[in-house]
């Protein structure tokens, strides 16, 4: 059984033009034929980012630099593409595409480029950023007129950076005021559909409810046609993951133990349900590992079973070391897409998925065994913050079934993304914790 995606031969079968796609040269000097200007050349392409999609077909995205005529600066551009598995399929994407590319076409960006989107070999299709199948508004979010409204500023002296592209239906971009020193900044998140309107109450909430343990955002507005939720900026940084667990901790339960009666019910049962279908998209690429993250997910589903439902609380949702910024005073909390009403060990067992897969990817000589002292400090300042020592046992076994939830979907997630040593390491992890499942070890 191979441990690398891209080693599957059902998924090349239906991308027959997908290692072709990730081959550097190739792919810039397809982008220069098929995308660019006459005189715009193409010096240097990465392709990345390829995720696969099941019946809509793999998504991928190319950085390339390059240069116009003599004198002009180089430039940096992102271009995104998708493999379709038919001719018909890429008939449907192009008309899917078709409105945000017009509203593309009068804007400075396009400049370098002789058409917004081209079908090239291989039934790809690229087009350059913002343009965004799942994200339909991002064309509309990164105009500068807007950057210059949502700063109160001349536009000229307004520039829009991307923040984090990193997942499907979301994209963070940062508006900045480049006149002032330091430059004025603010956040926007675009999603595929109306969730930022529900980030303004849950965070005024958030804030009233645990003023002195955890600093959030103020949300600044919410653009309904751009589905765009406008955030300040949080002081901090982002920490090693080992480093912010007891902030963690104490965060987690701060949040727990909240009266904020906001979201929407989140069951392990639905987690379950959701997991079983990103491992049958896993299954269709590569039918050994999918069936053996089968397995694996019936043994999680029996030890959800045999453990005890805990009542459910404010919960982030999404709880992970790269939510918190560390700052001088009380750490930041970002990212509310998640908020939701669950049992505290759905933040737990996330917030421990991550800890052992960040540690093992920072200290790898430190084996599969080196978080256990850094999760097991997280577990016990928990208990101490939220003051759960009566029903201890009960909240491990239950944190510890989450925890293997979360480990399941980041090794189903990085099979999708075709990472290779992402998907081998939680892979790994996955299998070392649900052993300890199987065998009541509960840390």
């Amino acid at each position: 059984m191979s441990l690398d995606p891209l080693d599957s031969p059902c998924l090349h079968a239906a991308f027959p033009g997908l290692r072709g796609a990730l081959r550097a040269e190739a792919m810039g000097a397809d982008l220069q034929d098929g995308l660019l200007r006459d005189g715009i050349t193409v010096d240097e392409c990465v392709p990345g980012k390829a995720q696969y999609l099941g019946a809509a077909g793999c998504s991928l995205r190319f950085d390339i630099a390059v240069r116009g005529p003599e004198g002009n600066p180089p430039l940096r551009l992102l271009v995104l593409g998708r493999l379709l598995e038919d001719d018909e399929a890429v008939e449907r994407y192009q008309a899917e595409i078709a409105p945000p590319a017009e509203a593309m076409a009068e804007r400075p960006e396009a400049a370098p480029f002789a058409r917004l989107v081209a079908p090239i070999r291989d039934r790809l299709v690229v087009h350059p950023f913002p343009i965004d199948a799942d994200l339909p508004t991002l064309v509309g979010a990164t105009d500068r007129a807007l950057a210059a409204e949502v700063l109160d500023a001349p536009a000229k002296s307004c520039s829009i950076a991307l923040v984090q592209y990193g997942r499907r239906h979301r994209c963070v971009l940062r508006y900045q005021r480049d006149d002032r020193d330091p430059p004025t900044c603010v956040y926007g998140k675009v999603y595929a559909d109306d969730r930022g309107a529900r980030v303004e109450p849950m965070v005024a909430a958030l804030a009233t409810a645990v003023p002195h343990t955890v600093l959030v955002p103020r949300v600044l507005g919410y653009r309904a046609d751009l589905r765009l939720s406008l955030l300040e900026a949080l002081p901090g940084q982002r920490a090693p993951a080992g480093a912010v667990v007891d902030d963690a901790a104490r965060i987690a339960a701060a949040l727990h133990r909240s009266d904020i009666a906001v979201g929407a019910d989140r069951s392990i049962d639905a987690e379950l349900s959701d997991l079983h279908d990103d491992v049958l998209l896993v299954q269709h690429i590569s039918p050994e590992v999918g069936a053996l993250l089968l397995d694996l997910l019936a043994t999680i589903a029996v030890a959800a079973e045999n453990s005890e439902r805990l009542p459910p609380v404010f919960s982030h949702g999404d709880f992970t070391p790269s939510q918190l910024l560390t700052g001088e005073r009380r750490c930041g909390l970002v990212d509310f897409d998640s908020i939701a009403r669950a049992e505290p060990a759905l933040d737990l067992g996330q917030f421990l998925a991550y800890l052992r897969i960040a540690m093992a990817k920072a200290e790898p000589s430190a084996g599969r065994d080196g978080a256990d002292r850094p999760a097991e400090g997280f577990l016990a300042t928990y208990v101490r913050a939220a003051d759960a020592e009566a029903g201890e046992g009960a909240l491990r076994a239950r944190a510890r079934v989450y925890e293997t939830i979360s480990l399941l979907r980041c090794t189903a997630h990085a099979w999708q993304q075709l990472k290779a040593t992402r998907a081998q390491t939680a892979l790994a992890i996955l299998l070392q914790q649900v052993g300890r499942l199987r065998g009541g070890r509960l840390a």
